[in-house]
């Protein structure tokens, strides 16, 4: 999927959720998957433009090192 159309049902979707007033982690899974994009950088976006605190969601990210090794808390 191209980035314009990626964007495009990205609003779509926020715009829905935020009528429902409903950013779930089990909706954020399901919507990742819908564009073929992690979900941790779909709740990045969506604490970056405002929409969830930065305080929720956070265990979708996947956090990484300075060397790329995958970091489990």
């Amino acid at each position: 999927m191209k980035y314009n159309q990626t964007e495009e049902l990205f609003t779509r979707q926020v715009n829905i959720s935020c009528s429902e007033d409903n950013f779930s982690a089990l909706s954020v899974q399901q919507f990742a998957q819908q564009i073929s994009l992690p979900a941790g950088i779909v709740v990045g976006r969506l604490q970056h433009d405002g929409y969830v605190p930065f305080t929720n969601l956070n265990k979708m990210k996947i956090k990484l090192n300075q060397f790329n090794q995958l970091i489990i808390a």
